[in-house]
């Protein structure tokens, strides 16, 4: 009983340290720029693939779009995955950039297809331009806040309302959001 106890202990040992190692951001000797960015990129990567975990498991309480929910949430989480194996092989910035671009257009192509501008893209587009900007730099930032009002903008002019909002609403939210992403990129 003692030496199956043993194997025990041992593999459970093993088991948290190599949670251990994928929770570590990866460290690239001499590279300071480099370690930094990836220790800013790994728990976001991680969050988003707890974000994805998590919501997947409510998806079915809503039952409406049920796929396209899955759907978007598998891409999501490949994404995240892809990028995690990247981001350790020193893939740092072009996984950055893929994440920006990525969630942009997961959410663009969702609010889309929801029938314009929701306030829930709103709210992940500012998350976006904030990502942008402490990843990539101010330039990034101020980049996709514009492309953010642009595709915004292209939304408003949806004949199709959202369900449950109203058209002023919908002003509202992209006039309090265009604010923000301008301020919030010109500040980063």
């Amino acid at each position: 009983a003692s030496e199956a106890q043993t194997r025990l202990l041992t593999s459970l040992s093993g088991a948290r340290d190599a949670l251990r190692r994928l929770m570590a951001p990866p460290v690239f000797e001499g590279d300071e720029d480099r370690t930094l960015l990836a220790g800013l990129l790994h728990p976001i990567l991680l969050s988003t693939l707890l974000g994805v975990a998590l919501y997947a498991g409510i998806a079915p309480v809503h039952r409406e779009r049920l796929t396209l929910a899955y759907t978007y949430c598998g891409a999501v989480g490949m994404l995240a995955t892809v990028l995690l194996v990247a981001t350790r092989r020193g893939h740092v910035r072009a996984s950055a950039r893929a994440l920006v671009a990525g969630i942009w257009l997961v959410l663009v192509s969702g609010a889309a297809v929801s029938g314009g501008v929701l306030a829930a893209a709103f709210s992940g587009l500012l998350i976006v331009v904030l990502f942008a900007g402490v990843l990539l730099g101010p330039g990034s930032a101020l980049f996709t806040a514009a492309l953010s009002i642009a595709a915004g903008a292209v939304m408003l002019g949806d004949p199709r309302p959202p369900p449950g909002t109203a058209e002023n609403v919908r002003h509202q939210a992209f006039l309090a959001s265009t604010v923000y992403m301008v301020v919030a990129a010109t500040l980063l």
